[in-house]
């Protein structure tokens, strides 16, 4: 009877974990169950990690191995791993994901550019770190001076231009 109980939590858990994945995989799941604040920040609490899909990931490591080696006291080390795995991934995941904030020109102002080459008399093509990318953009040299590639200068924002 025992065996029986466990089976059936076994396949209801394998059920649910292979609805979720198919969900993730067709977009239906777009936002993840936990919310991880800062990258460096490896404390854990309970609303952290469980979830649905934490609690599922738990019975279904739980289940099968308890199901298959007879021992609860593996099963639930086993299910316990699961459940911490998949809060590591999603940890992983989300610091893949990146927050854009957009960046006024205003707010470029004393920022470090390389230059690329130069474009046309007083224009050059610099890279600029934004929005934590590299991007290329055009600024006016008033100075007169001739920079060479890959030197480093700062950029200011006046009359709705950029101006080294």
């Amino acid at each position: 009877m025992g065996n029986d109980i466990i089976l059936c939590m076994a396949l209801i858990a394998s059920f649910a974990f292979v609805i979720q994945f198919l969900l993730s995989i067709l977009g239906s799941d777009l936002d993840t169950d936990i919310d991880i604040d800062d990258a460096s920040d490896l404390s854990m609490s309970l609303s952290d990690i469980i979830s649905f899909k934490g609690i599922t990931h738990f019975i279904l490591g739980y289940s099968w191995t308890t199901y298959f080696s007879g021992s609860h006291l593996v099963g639930v080390v086993i299910g316990s791993f699961f459940f911490i795995v998949l809060f590591y991934v999603y940890k992983l995941l989300l610091k893949l994901k990146q927050e854009m904030v957009y960046e006024c020109p205003e707010d470029l102002n004393g920022r470090e550019v390389e230059i690329v080459f130069r474009s046309g008399k007083n224009h050059y093509m610099v890279n600029i770190s934004k929005n934590g990318r590299q991007e290329q953009m055009r600024v006016r040299c008033l100075s007169g001076k001739t920079y060479k590639n890959g030197d480093k200068v700062n950029i200011k924002y006046e009359e709705g231009e950029l101006i080294i």
